[in-house]
């Protein structure tokens, strides 16, 4: 049986020179390996020879060369060759020389911002797999490797199932480690991908307390904790671990797969973000929990509405507004352009109904004519006397003319020696003025 060989006589396995033993997995055991062609050294996973008879176990072991094969990410292996049409079967892989995870939490847990890091590359690893269809099944520290610059990688697809090929487990058997298991996975329910992002959850945790929630040496006894029991969060174990980062590691944690982060990115956000926040002067205690995409649209678009509503509430507003006011404005008055008064008459001013006499001023203002006699002489009297309104001059001129005399015609502002009173009550007045007296002819000279 070529596992129980030498090391002699494993020193060339098809173009590779065996130079060591690396570790052993479920599919086969790693050899560090040398590959003179290329002049680089690999690691060689050679499917045992206990298997090579097993049709289903070569079939496996070929599917994890084709599944790793088509994955390119900085956090997965690479695969550069594999032998599965015959014995030996091979897979020749990247060589990863910073060790394990698992190695480094023999010495207890990692500081959070290293943890935070190396879930940020399982998330980003996970999430290029699962957008194309691969699904790992087996995260834990032993499969996340680190090489010579610290960069961590996600390996060992030895149990990954692509979605797009017929499923090669045993019907009832359940694949995978139980501390990391999802609980979908422990119940040997239908898997999807975000089992893989509750294992790596699983590993977060560890790397935070230095130890898997649930420990014991009955894997069933581990399996029916993950199930039914509230995994404790890392602040129960005295774990330093800032209060938005924990949120997040125990909104990852829930059973519900509906009611975890629905994606590697998702999760690796929500991570960030909590880690941002830790760095800052003030952490609220209380962290809102992350939303699902699901529920985060509905708010999207419940916040749209409400604005919508809220806009056309405030045209209507304003349009009332707007309305009322115009309704409520006066009309103008037009203006009436008035002549001006000429020389009101002593105790009346036009417009008024009394008190003293204002002559206009201005460059506007217009003077009353100046009365005009020979030689400066004053008016003649009527007969009679002075005329007032309720004196009317006698028709008679004193002169045997009477009232067949001839009448004078009524001489109006401007003429020889009068001017004209001002109407009572001045312009608008409800009082109707007196008709003007008659002037008759001056009595010969």
């Amino acid at each position: 049986m070529r596992d129980q060989m030498s090391s002699v006589e494993m020193e060339q396995v098809g173009p590779y020179q065996i130079l060591g033993e690396l570790g052993q997995g479920g599919m086969g055991r790693v050899y560090r390996a040398f590959q003179p062609s290329v002049n680089r050294v690999v690691a060689l996973k050679i499917l045992p020879s206990s298997f090579e008879t097993d049709e289903q176990a070569v079939r496996r072991f070929a599917q994890e060369a084709q599944t790793a094969g088509k994955l390119k990410h900085p956090n997965i292996v690479k695969v550069w060759d594999a032998s599965v049409h015959g014995p030996p079967y091979y897979i020749a892989m990247e060589f990863l020389s910073g060790g394990t995870l698992s190695s480094r939490l023999a010495s207890g847990p990692l500081p959070v911002k290293e943890a935070v890091d190396i879930a940020l590359a399982m998330c980003s690893a996970l999430d290029h797999a699962h957008d194309r269809g691969v699904i790992h099944r087996d995260i834990k520290p032993a499969n996340i490797l680190f090489d010579e610059d610290g960069r961590p990688v996600v390996t060992d697809f030895g149990i990954a199932r692509a979605l797009d090929h017929t499923r090669l487990t045993v019907a009832g058997a359940t694949f995978g480690t139980p501390d990391y298991m999802s609980p979908e996975q422990a119940q040997g329910q239908k898997l999807d991908h975000r089992s893989d992002l509750y294992s790596a959850a699983m590993v977060l945790y560890e790397t935070l307390t230095g130890q898997p929630p649930f420990v014991n040496d009955n894997p069933l006894v581990t399996m029916n904790q993950i199930v039914h029991e509230s995994i404790p969060p890392p602040s129960a174990f005295g774990a330093d671990v800032p209060p938005a980062v924990e949120a997040v590691l125990m909104w990852a944690l829930r059973k519900d797969p509906d009611e975890r982060f629905q994606s590697g990115a998702e999760f690796a956000r929500a991570l960030r973000e909590a880690l941002d926040a830790s760095h800052g002067a003030i952490v609220d205690q209380v962290t809102p929990e992350p939303l699902l995409p699901s529920r985060r649209r509905k708010i999207v678009l419940v916040g749209l509405l409400s604005l919508v509503m809220v806009a056309l509430v405030c045209l209507v507003v304003y349009s009332i507004s707007a309305f009322g006011r115009s309704r409520e404005r006066p009309t103008p008055t037009p203006k009436v352009d008035r002549p001006p008064t000429l020389n009101p008459g002593p105790g009346k001013q036009s417009g008024t109904g009394g008190g003293p006499a204002t002559p206009p001023t201005g460059p506007h203002a217009i003077s009353p004519p100046k009365p005009t006699s020979p030689q400066g002489a004053s008016p003649p009297t009527p007969p009679g006397g002075p005329r007032t309104p309720g004196n009317h001059a006698p028709r008679g001129d004193g002169l045997g003319n009477g009232h067949g005399g001839r009448r004078s015609n009524h001489r109006g502002p401007g003429g020889p020696g009068r001017t004209r009173t001002p109407p009572p009550g001045g312009p608008g007045s409800k009082i109707k003025p007196l008709p003007p007296p008659e002037e008759p002819f001056p009595s010969p000279t």
